[in-house]
C-alpha cells in the first residue's frame, strides 16, 4: 500500500507501509497537482500504482544522472592526480 502524506511543514512524501521512499517531494507534489490532489497538513492519501511508478521512475532517472556526474567528476580528478604525479618534462 502506497500513500502520500503531508507533514507539519507541508512537505509531501511517498510512503510504503509507513516508510518514506527516497523520491523527490517536489515531484510528488507535481504528481498530486496533476491529479487534483490538494493535501493539507496531516493528510494521508492512498495512491495507485501509476502514481507510485511515476515517482520512482523520476527518482531513478535523477539517480542515474547523479551517478553519471559523479563518474565524470571522478575521471577528471583522477586525470589531474595522474598529471600531478608525473615528473616534469625535461627540455631537450
Amino acid at each position: 500500500m502506497f500513500t502520500v502524506t503531508c507533514d507539519q511543514d507541508h512537505v509531501l512524501s511517498l510512503r510504503q507501509d509507513g516508510r518514506a521512499l527516497p523520491v523527490s517531494g517536489a515531484y510528488v507534489r507535481h504528481l498530486c497537482a496533476q491529479r487534483g490532489l490538494d493535501l493539507m497538513q496531516g493528510d494521508h492519501q492512498l495512491v495507485d500504482a501509476e502514481f507510485t511508478r511515476d515517482a520512482i521512475e523520476e527518482a531513478l532517472g535523477q539517480l542515474s544522472y547523479e551517478i553519471a556526474q559523479a563518474i565524470s567528476t571522478r575521471r577528471a580528478l583522477l586525470a589531474i592526480l595522474n598529471a600531478a604525479n608525473k615528473p616534469p618534462a625535461t627540455a631537450a
